[in-house]
C-alpha cells in the first residue's frame, strides 16, 4: 500500500516477493503444471544488489529525506525562538548589570544599607525572651482553656445550675490569665515605676482574695449539701476548699512564669527598634526594587533560554532516533527478502554472488548528514558557553 508518494513494505511483501524470486520453477496452471525457470538473482550475478533490493533502497531514501526535511522545517523555526531567547537573555543581563553597578554606586542606596544594617544590628543586640512569645502565647490558651473546662466540670460535680457553673468558670478562666500576664509582663520590666509596682500589688491581692472567696463559697456549699459525704468523698470541706484553691493558683503561677519567661525587659524600646527595622527593610525594598525586577527578568529570559535549546536538543535526538529506525527496518526487509529467497532455492542451495557478504547498509542506506553526529548548534551560540560556564562577553 502507498502512503504518501512512497511505498511502505512490510515482512509479509519481502519474504513473499523472496520466495518468488528464488524458486526455480513457476507454476503455470497450479498445482498441477509448473515450468522451470531460473532464479532470482541468477547465481553468478555480480551486481552490488537486486532489482527488489534497489526499489526498497530507493523507498528508504525517499524516507529518510522526508524525515530529514521534517527536522529542517522544525529546527527553522526552533533555532528563531532560540535566536529571540538568545537576544532577551543578553539584554536581560546588560540590564541586570547595569542595575546592580548603579545600584552599588547609589549613595541614597548605601545609605539605606547602612541604614538597614544598623537597625538590624540594633534589634538582634536586645536581649530575646526565654520564650518564644507566640510558643507563650500558645502555652497559655491551651492552660486558660484546661481551667475553663477544669471548673466547669467541678462546678457541675457539686450540682450546681448550668448556668452558674459557666458563669464561675469563665469568670476563674478570665481572671486569673489577665492578671497572671499583667504580673508576669510587669515584672519583666527593668525600669518599672511605683505605679507599676502598686498596681501589681492590687493586682496580686484581688486575685488572691477572689480565688479565696470562690474556695469559701465551696466549702460552704460542700458543708451546707453534704455533697462529700454523699458521693463518698473522706475529705472535709475545708480540705476540698483549700485544694481546688491551690489548683487555682498553681495553674496563675504556671500563667505567670510563661509571660514573664515571654516578656521583654524593656517592650517600649524592643517594639520602636522593631519599627524602625521594619522601616528601614522597606525603604531599602523601594530602593532595590529596579535590581529586584531586573534580577527576575534575567532568570525569566535565561529559564526560557535554557527550556528552548533543551528542546530543540531533544527534539533533534528524536528526529535522529526515529531515522535510524526507518535506516534499521529497511535494512531488515533487506535481509528477509534474501533470507526468503535462499529458503526457495531446493534443487540448487549455491548462494548467489551478490549475497555474499554482509549488506553494505552504510553504503546503500545513509541517513541524512544533518541527522548524524551530534546536533550543530549555532554559530557562537551563546548556550554552548553557559554550558561550560564561559558566559562573559
Amino acid at each position: 500500500m502507498k502512503k504518501g508518494k512512497i511505498r511502505f513494505y512490510t515482512d509479509r511483501e519481502a519474504r513473499k516477493k523472496g520466495k518468488r524470486d528464488g524458486r526455480d520453477y513457476k507454476w503455470v496452471l497450479w498445482p498441477f503444471i509448473k515450468r522451470d525457470r531460473t532464479p532470482t538473482p541468477r547465481i553468478d550475478e555480480t551486481d552490488p544488489t537486486t532489482e527488489f533490493e534497489d526499489e526498497l533502497i530507493k523507498a528508504a531514501e525517499a524516507n529518510l529525506n522526508d524525515i530529514s526535511e521534517e527536522w529542517n522545517k522544525e529546527d527553522k523555526d526552533l533555532l528563531m525562538r532560540c535566536k529571540n531567547a538568545e537576544d532577551r537573555y543578553k539584554n536581560a543581563d546588560k540590564k541586570m548589570k547595569k542595575e546592580i553597578a548603579e545600584y552599588e554606586g547609589d549613595e541614597k542606596i548605601k545609605g539605606a544599607i547602612k541604614e538597614y544594617e544598623d537597625a538590624k544590628k540594633q534589634f538582634y543586640g536586645i536581649p530575646m525572651p526565654f520564650i518564644q512569645p507566640t510558643v507563650g502565647l500558645f502555652l497559655i490558651t491551651i492552660i486558660t482553656a484546661g481551667e475553663c473546662f477544669f471548673n466547669a466540670i467541678v462546678f457541675n460535680i457539686f450540682g450546681q445550675s448550668q448556668i452558674h457553673t459557666w458563669i464561675m468558670a469563665l469568670g476563674v478562666m478570665i481572671s486569673i490569665p489577665v492578671f497572671a500576664s499583667f504580673m508576669g509582663a510587669k515584672s519583666r520590666l527593668q525600669n518599672k515605676s511605683y505605679s507599676d509596682m502598686i498596681i501589681m500589688i492590687i493586682s496580686g491581692v484581688i486575685i488572691m482574695a477572689g480565688l479565696a472567696v470562690i474556695a469559701l463559697l465551696r466549702e460552704q456549699f460542700l458543708e451546707a449539701t453534704k455533697l462529700q459525704e454523699t458521693i463518698g468523698i473522706t475529705l472535709s470541706s475545708s480540705t476540698m476548699g483549700l485544694s481546688f484553691y491551690i489548683i487555682n493558683l498553681l495553674l496563675f503561677a504556671a500563667i505567670f512564669i510563661i509571660e514573664y519567661e515571654r516578656a521583654h525587659k524593656d517592650p517600649e524600646n524592643y517594639n520602636k527598634v522593631k519599627k524602625i527595622l521594619r522601616e528601614a527593610e522597606k525603604k531599602l525594598e523601594k530602593e532595590a526594587k529596579e535590581v529586584r525586577e531586573s534580577i527576575h527578568e534575567f532568570e525569566d529570559a535565561q529559564r526560557e533560554f535554557n527550556e528552548l535549546h533543551s528542546l530543540r536538543t531533544s527534539k533533534f535526538q528524536e528526529i535522529k532516533d526515529k531515522a535510524i529506525g526507518e535506516k534499521l527496518r529497511w535494512i531488515r526487509l533487506i535481509q528477509v527478502y534474501r533470507e526468503a529467497n535462499m529458503a526457495a532455492r531446493v534443487r540448487d542451495r549455491t548462494k548467489p554472488k551478490v549475497f555474499e557478504g554482509e549488506f553494505d547498509e552504510d553504503k546503500y542506506i545513509k541517513i541524512p548528514a544533518d541527522l548524524q553526529g551530534e546536533l550543530n548548534y549555532c554559530d557562537k551560540c551563546l548556550y554552548l558557553k553557559l554550558l561550560t560556564g564561559d558566559n562573559h562577553e
